[in-house]
Order: structure tokens, then sequence, then C-alpha cells
């Protein structure tokens, strides 16, 4: 399945959607559970006091959003991706939380009103997306008063991420923090999830669900922006999100804090 030229084909509609029931939802859950605790926590703790109502962006399977339910009233989880948000219903369901909502949709067409959330949190999902759009999107959510945080990966050589071999490359070195903290099956686990060819195509895997969503079969096929670099990133941010605050975690990741003007 070709993702980065030419036009969609029609087979390739029901190659996406075996690839959606090949597993690649729970491989991911595994993975979230196991290592982004530390970026679930730096999030929470940017939440405001007084939240009412919360909105998880690009929710996945549901792990922040799990989080979020236990502090506040109201949770709403969207994803582009319907076998996220199965796997994120089982979580709900075996947990118990009454109080989320999980709705099917694109991050560049968000179906709310104006203000209509506290807080908006996005965990690593805004990055491949067309950032013009999904910042200013997003934006258009915070009730005055309220408060929008990202968390986003970046990188200096965007492209490289999408190749193979530098994938796996870059997974070296986190693969010895895996053995060292999780052990050797683990680690194996992960590593091969994350140089796996699903896990490459998933950002043009993006583009291919709204397409589907859009039922614009015959459509051109665009390739997901790549993963901003710093530099861009922090310029687009200063220029949509006036006064955020940035803050670069790791060479790869960055947290943004805006605060929507209170009236």
């Amino acid at each position: 399945m070709k993702h980065r030229m030419g036009r969609v084909k029609p087979e390739d509609w029901d190659a996406l959607a075996r690839r959606e029931r090949d597993g690649f939802a729970e491989e991911f859950d595994f993975m979230a559970r196991t290592t982004a605790g530390v970026r679930y926590d730096l999030l929470l703790n940017l939440m405001p006091q007084g939240t009412d109502r919360a909105l998880d962006a690009g929710c996945g399977t549901g792990l922040l959003t799990m989080h979020l339910a236990r502090r506040v009233r109201q949770v709403v989880g969207l994803d582009i991706s319907r076998s996220m948000i199965a796997v994120a219903k089982k979580h709900q369901l075996e947990q118990e939380h009454h109080n989320i909502t999980f709705v099917f949709a694109d991050l560049e067409a968000l179906p709310f009103a104006e203000h209509s959330f506290d807080f908006v949190v996005a965990a690593s999902s805004v990055q491949r997306t067309h950032l013009n759009v999904t910042l200013l999107g997003l934006r258009r959510l915070v009730r005055p008063g309220g408060r929008l945080a990202l968390y986003v990966n970046v990188s200096s050589f965007p492209r490289l991420r999408d190749w193979w071999l530098a994938r796996v490359l870059m997974t070296i070195p986190g693969a010895f923090g895996y053995l060292k903290s999780y052990g050797f099956r683990t680690m194996w686990r992960l590593i091969r999830f994350q140089t796996s060819r699903a896990w490459l195509q998933q950002g043009n895997d993006v583009e291919f669900l709204r397409a589907r969503r859009e039922e614009v079969r015959d459509r051109a096929l665009v390739s997901a922006s790549p993963v901003p670099t710093p530099a861009t990133f922090r310029e687009m941010c200063q220029r949509l999100l006036p006064g955020c605050r940035l803050e670069r975690t790791y060479r790869w990741a960055m947290i943004v804090v805006w605060e929507a003007p209170k009236r």
C-alpha cells in the first residue's frame, strides 16, 4: 500500500481497514501504558484548578482520558481511528468511568462549539497535522480563563523519521533504556512496534482516514505533514498562540501552554 505518491486506489481502503484490525491499536496501547507515564504527568500537572470540562484531543487508546476522568466532571476523548477508540472504550468500561464521551473526529475539523472546554490537552497527537489549522481549532475551544496544553514531538531532521533504516538507528539509544527499565521481552516488543511498517505509516494513514471519513475517494492523496522542526514549531506557536509558553522537555519534544484571555 503506497501512501506518498499517486491517487488512492479503491482496494487501498480495504488494506487500511485490515491494518486497523491487525492489532495496531493494541500494540500502541501497550507502548503508551509502558512509556507515556511521564508525558501524561507533565500534562496533568498543567490542568488549571477548577477545571470542569476537559478535551483529550487525539486521545488514542484513552489512557490520558482515564486520568482526566478521575479529576474533572466531564471529559471528551477525540480520535480519528475507530480501533483506537474501541480500545479506549474497553478501558472506560473496565475502570467504570461514566463521565467520558468518545468522539470519532478529525483534529483538523473539530466538531465542538467555541469555548466548549476549560482544559484542552493533546499528547503527541498534533505534530503530523496541518498546524495552521489544528492550533487555531484547538485554541477556539478553550473558554476564557482556560488553558491549552500540548506535548508535541519535534525533529531537527523531520524527513529522516519516515525512513525505516533511520528510524531503526534512532531507536537504538532508547532500546538500552527500555532494556534497563523493563527487561528484554518488553524492550523487544516496543522496538519491534516502533520500527514496524504500520508505525512508520501512521502519519500518512491519518490522511487516509480523513479521506475515507469524508468519502472523497478519488482525490489525490496528500501525505501527512512532517514532524515540525523546533524552530518552525516555536515560530508557529508564537504566531498562532500569542503569549504562549514553550519548554523543550527532551531533544524530541516540546510542551506548549496557552492561557485563554479572561473577559
